[in-house]
């Protein structure tokens, strides 16, 4: 604005001192007529006191014209240096800004991928837990089973061999818990979520390690020792 206040100003002034320019040039117009009038007076041998009169009197107004006329495109061309200046400087200031709008939209745009990558890592580590609290009651259930079995076997008192049957029921139970982590999620190459939501200790190869706290977006938080 201050750049575009000026430039109206210099268009102004401008304008003024190609005013005071056709004025100055008026009156020299009006001077050269009247020494013209005067040196046809002189010929005929008719008075010219008035005549010489107008003369310098037009003379001198020229004068004051051109000077005026000289210093207004003085002050034009201080006042376009000036222009010139502000504008440079309001064109600098403009494109840094426009570079710092487009570093910071840029900004954004990494801090929403982040934030995505961030939930989405909060999201499958959730899963992940769900999956291990399902194998982990699967695991009880089995081995309330065993239980029962050796309960049932030892009431029996003899009537099967109780290291066999227990043997049979470990290995069954072993098999089908191994095939239900064969086929879960593997938690330890879990990648983190990202620092807006984990704080603390990592690895050389970005993983959680060490102490640290995080907060996942169902709103459950864990703090202490990966």
């Amino acid at each position: 604005q201050i750049a575009d206040q000026a430039q109206e100003n210099l268009e102004q002034m401008q304008d003024d001192a190609t005013h005071s320019e056709d004025a100055a040039e008026r009156v020299k117009d009006q001077m050269s007529q009247a020494e013209a009038e005067a040196f046809a007076l002189a010929a005929q041998g008719a008075n010219t006191t008035d005549a010489e009169a107008n003369v310098a009197r037009l003379r001198r107004d020229y004068i004051l014209a051109r000077d005026k006329a000289l210093q207004k495109r003085k002050e034009a061309g201080v006042a376009k240096e000036k222009t010139e200046h502000l504008v440079e400087e309001a064109s600098e200031e403009l494109l840094a800004a426009q570079k710092e709008s487009f570093k910071c939209e840029e900004l954004n745009k990494m801090a929403d991928k982040e934030l995505r990558r961030s939930r989405e890592a909060a999201s499958k580590a959730f899963r992940d837990s769900l999956v291990a609290a399902s194998a982990a009651e699967f695991a009880k259930s089995q081995s309330d089973e065993v239980q029962a079995a050796r309960d049932e076997q030892a009431a029996r008192e003899g009537a099967l061999s109780p290291v066999s049957v227990l043997e049979r029921l470990r290995s069954k139970s072993i098999a089908i818990i191994l095939a239900n982590f064969m086929h879960a999620p593997d938690l330890s190459k879990h990648r983190p979520v990202k620092d807006a939501a984990f704080v603390g200790q990592k690895d050389a190869a970005g993983l959680r390690e060490g102490f640290g706290a995080i907060q996942f977006p169902e709103g459950a938080e864990y703090s202490g020792e990966w």
